[in-house]
């Protein structure tokens, strides 16, 4: 049995909130210094990351086309390579 109080963890409508808020920050730890040598805010990321190419095909999904630098950059800052999001695309 839980009380429940606005604004607690276990109030359950301010979760989405808290997740944005811990993603946005991980990315501007990750991401701060690039993001200020680019001169690129948090929606230029998600442009530039949306611009990645996917198709199906027989075999399943799988990248059209290789990393452009600045996305392979943005995915690496975050402990990710090019062979991680191809194994992610081959599981959906």
């Amino acid at each position: 049995f839980y009380v429940t109080c606005p604004g607690s963890i276990v109030d359950k409508s301010h979760l989405s909130y808290m997740m944005a808020y811990i993603v946005s920050s991980e990315i501007g730890v990750k991401l701060g210094d690039f993001m200020r040598r680019r001169r690129i805010g948090k929606a230029g990321l998600f442009r530039e990351m949306d611009k990645i190419n996917t198709g199906l095909d027989a075999k399943g999904w799988r990248l059209l086309n290789p990393l452009a630098k600045t996305q392979r950059t943005i995915m690496e800052s975050m402990g990710l390579t090019e062979n991680d999001l191809g194994a992610y695309l081959a599981r959906a």
